[in-house]
């Protein structure tokens, strides 16, 4: 047997509430997109940098409460951000939380070399959202947990056999640390 009720009007959002509370918002949103432009243009002519614009951020939301789309975590965006509302068509006109978060799941989810090259090659803004939204989330996977010698040995011999590994470790101590740890590997296999 089911407990459910039927919906009544006064259950329902009260369409003229709804209208009148975005109508209240349009103003503070506007300005804070525009305050927003004023913060990425000093962040453009490197007046602020993404540490000051999070420290912004943080200080407007201790004194005054929460903005009501711009969020601290969304600071290292901004530039990227900006840039697609400045030479994108149609990007100017969408909201900046529809800007902010195509800008932040374009490079979440096909990273940014590949969100780059997706910006250059859009048309259009709604061309761009479209093309985000079609991309699938990444898949995030732990590496499994690396015990003693032989699984770090075991972990680096996988990672060369990776089609991604080109064959050369960046950081000189490390590559020389991997190079004893083999060579004495390699001693002490050939005395057992």
């Amino acid at each position: 047997m089911s407990d459910t009720t039927a919906l009544t009007s006064k259950d329902m959002a009260n369409t003229s509430l709804v209208n009148n509370f975005k109508a209240s918002l349009l103003p503070v949103l506007e300005t804070e997109k525009a305050l927003w432009l004023d913060m990425y243009q000093l962040m453009l002519q490197g007046d602020l940098s993404v540490r000051g614009c999070k420290a912004t951020i943080d200080a407007v939301n201790a004194e005054s409460g929460s903005l009501p789309t711009i969020k601290t975590s969304q600071s290292q965006y901004i530039l990227k951000a900006g840039y697609i509302h400045s030479v994108m068509t149609g990007a100017s006109e969408v909201s900046l939380s529809d800007l902010l978060n195509t800008t932040i799941q374009g490079t979440r989810k096909m990273g940014v070399k590949r969100f780059d090259e997706a910006v250059a090659e859009a048309s259009t803004f709604s061309a761009l959202a479209k093309k985000v939204d079609k991309v699938p989330a990444k898949e995030t996977t732990r590496a499994p947990k690396i015990a003693g010698v032989e699984g770090f040995l075991i972990a680096l011999s996988e990672a060369m056999a990776d089609d991604d590994f080109d064959g050369i470790i960046e950081d000189k101590d490390l590559a020389l640390a991997v190079a004893k740890q083999l060579t004495a590997c390699a001693r002490l296999a050939s005395v057992a």
